[in-house]
């Protein structure tokens, strides 16, 4: 498992790069292949934080 280090790094090469709209050329291409097309869409950005563990599961252990 990655820590917060690492995540950060990742996302900061991400920020830095800005591959999303090569990916999107590139599944639109994928899709253009198949006979298919996209008119419009939207990349979103998983961002992964931390969180404190749930409450509720701590009854059922």
């Amino acid at each position: 498992m990655s820590d917060a280090t690492t995540l950060l790094r990742f996302r900061h090469l991400l920020e830095k790069h800005a591959p999303t709209q090569r990916i999107f050329e590139e599944i639109n291409a994928h899709l253009a292949e198949q006979g298919l097309f996209m008119r419009e869409g939207t990349i979103v950005d998983a961002t992964i934080v931390a969180a404190a563990s749930s409450t509720k599961n701590k009854a059922a252990a």
